[in-house]
């Protein structure tokens, strides 16, 4: 996904490399990583010495910094007190796909995800 400035662009404007953020993903029966590409600007102002940076915003996530999107985390949850699948199992399921997730982050999404939700 490209995100782009809500800033008009000019002419007069630098473009600087691009700030690039992964998510991993769920859909249904296996995991994707979205890479979200925000393009990255900057103008320079007339005294030459300052420099204004435009950059597109980071899209939200429900844990920041956090690698997992969502869907994930809704799975995550879904599959440990819906479906009382322990979180070991979750993990070695992930393994055999091809993605390594440490326990220790994993717990640390749940314990998160179960902060989040306190208000409900």
């Amino acid at each position: 996904m490209v995100i782009t400035p809500d800033e008009p662009i000019t002419e007069d404007m630098r473009r600087l490399p691009d700030r690039i953020t992964e998510v991993l993903d769920y859909v249904p029966g296996h995991l994707v990583v979205i890479r979200y590409i925000r393009h990255c600007y900057i103008k320079d102002t007339a005294d030459g010495l300052h420099a204004k940076k435009i950059m597109a915003a980071r899209p939200e996530r429900p844990i920041n910094r956090c690698l997992a999107n969502a869907a994930l985390l809704a799975q995550i949850i879904c599959d440990k007190y819906c479906d009382h699948l322990p979180l070991y199992r979750q993990l070695q399921r992930f393994e055999r796909s091809g993605v390594q997730i440490g326990s220790s982050t994993f717990n640390s999404w749940v314990e998160k995800i179960a902060q989040l939700l306190t208000p409900l």
